[in-house]
């Protein structure tokens, strides 16, 4: 990722199955080759 920080998000769920339970979301994404940065040399 180089100088720059690993993006994250939070996200509230207001109703579970029961109280303590955990959620956990796995997402990927991308950029158009144009707007990635170029590896250096």
């Amino acid at each position: 990722m180089g100088d720059r920080d690993v993006p994250g998000t939070l996200l509230g769920v207001t109703v579970l199955g029961y109280p303590d339970q955990l959620v956990e979301v796995e997402a990927i994404a991308a950029l158009p080759a144009h707007d990635c940065p170029q590896p250096a040399p």
